[in-house]
């Protein structure tokens, strides 16, 4: 079982040392449970001050392990959680990628160019709408609303990252 002393002191280990350390693999599943449980309960004025505080509390220690790991993960990918796999595995997709492209480019792959460009042109992600939104023309020339505040649509990438942007949609994360 996690406590705060506990904690506390595998935030510490972690700044005190060079290379990631092994932690519980459930770790943050059992934070999780903990803040759920600690939110579930109810209470007023003093004790829920309390609460909230030590909820803000363990979420702030959280984060910092997050972080603290997170800086340090290629130095023993074996100690890492699966939350924390989950978070560096789009940086790892990301650097194949980017010496695709580079490789393609150099090569004069024009073919392999164009269906990427292609690729990214058709991608739809999925968002939730944060307001009202008229009527508009999509980047892939489709005709696209009118939606309401909280609708889950399915758009362009190009337009969905434009809505987000305009803090008018969060994307919708879809796990494998």
């Amino acid at each position: 079982m996690i406590d705060i002393k506990s904690l506390y002191g595998l935030i510490l280990n972690e700044v005190n040392t060079d290379t990631l350390q092994p932690i519980d693999k459930n770790i943050y599943t059992n934070i999780s449970n903990i803040l759920t449980e600690l939110k579930g309960q109810v209470y007023e004025g003093l004790e829920s001050n309390i609460r909230d505080a030590f909820v803000s509390l363990i979420s702030e220690m959280v984060n910092t392990l997050l972080e603290i790991r997170l800086s340090k993960y290629n130095t023993n990918r074996v100690n890492l959680t699966y939350e924390e796999m989950f978070i560096i595995d789009i940086e790892d997709e990301y650097k194949i990628r980017k010496d695709f492209v580079i490789q393609t480019i150099i090569e004069g792959r024009k073919k392999v160019l164009e269906g990427i460009v292609n690729k990214i042109k058709t991608k739809r992600i999925i968002v939730r709408l944060l307001a009202n939104v008229d009527e508009f023309i999509g980047a892939d020339n489709i005709k696209y609303g009118k939606y309401n505040a909280e609708d889950i649509v399915v758009l362009p990438l190009e337009d969905a990252k434009r809505l987000i942007n305009d803090n008018i949609a969060k994307e919708v994360i879809m796990l494998d």
